[in-house]
């Protein structure tokens, strides 16, 4: 199931990062730079080779923040009961 992110454009600040060479079948590419891979996800891990905590956009961070929220409710308790 392929998802998609309504973000068209952001700056991105890259420190020494380099980019992701090529995305697996079952990877998501979530942006490009001059059209090389620079954020990816599959599953649950998100990988980018840029510095999202540097700009002022939170965009990316609230959909990382979303992801963990998300694992987090599909998982049980350690006590063997779901949480409401």
């Amino acid at each position: 199931m392929k998802r998609r992110i309504l973000i068209l454009s952001f700056n991105a600040v890259f420190i020494h990062a380099p980019y992701i060479v090529e995305a697996g079948e079952n990877v998501e590419v979530l942006a490009k730079h001059n059209g090389r891979i620079v954020a990816v996800r599959e599953g649950q891990y998100l990988g980018c080779s840029f510095h999202p905590e540097l700009t002022d956009d939170q965009r990316l961070t609230a959909y990382f923040i979303e992801m963990v929220k998300k694992a987090k409710n599909e998982q049980p308790s350690k006590h063997g009961c779901m949480m409401y």
